[in-house]
């Protein structure tokens, strides 16, 4: 999961570098990538509680 976030953020460096020239493009572009990190993050996180794939839950569950 942390490398496709990575990924995620590595597209914004074009982004940052055409901020100067194309602002409202470029800041609605990373707006947008880091909205779809968020989304993807919370997804992840629910698909994990549901199959009960937390570690927390895990170990409660080992016990």
């Amino acid at each position: 999961m942390n490398r496709i976030l990575f990924i995620i953020f590595l597209t914004n460096i074009p982004a940052i570098l055409s901020l100067l020239m194309f602002f409202k493009e470029g800041i609605s572009w990373i707006l947008g990538s880091l909205i779809s990190a968020a989304n993807f993050w919370w997804m992840s996180q629910q698909t994990y509680k549901q199959f009960g794939l937390l570690q927390a839950q895990a170990k409660a569950k080992s016990l």
